[in-house]
């Protein structure tokens, strides 16, 4: 990871932290991926919101939902048509509480190598 933020972080992956003190009490990172035009996105630009955690003796303050948001602003400022995630039945709430809606119109799948999961 530590090799991932050194060459990503502040270029095409954005991080959000909510801090107390010196303890990250809450992070999100936006990756912001550029592709061909289509009409899903306009201009070719659009980001992946995820890792969107808060410590557990921080939960329930609204601060995923700052960090989110915050990134969201930023993602609308550098021109991304649009910005996608894969919600948790927790984090559902949160996210649509920000305007996130699901896209009923597409099923998520996923092909992967190496392991396979149990």
């Amino acid at each position: 990871m530590e090799d991932y933020f050194q060459a990503r972080l502040n270029r095409d992956c954005l991080a959000a932290l909510a801090l107390d003190g010196g303890i990250v009490a809450a992070a999100a990172f936006l990756v912001m991926i550029e592709r061909p035009a289509s009409p899903a996105v306009p201009n070719g630009r659009l980001g992946d919101l995820g890792n969107v955690l808060t410590a557990p003796a921080y939960r329930r303050r609204g601060l995923a939902s700052a960090v989110a948001r915050l990134l969201i602003a930023e993602g609308e400022r550098r021109g991304l048509s649009r910005v996608d995630l894969a919600a948790t039945a927790a984090g559902r709430p949160v996210y649509e509480a920000l305007g996130f809606e699901a896209d009923d119109g597409h099923t998520h799948m996923r092909l992967a190598w190496g392991e396979k999961e149990a």
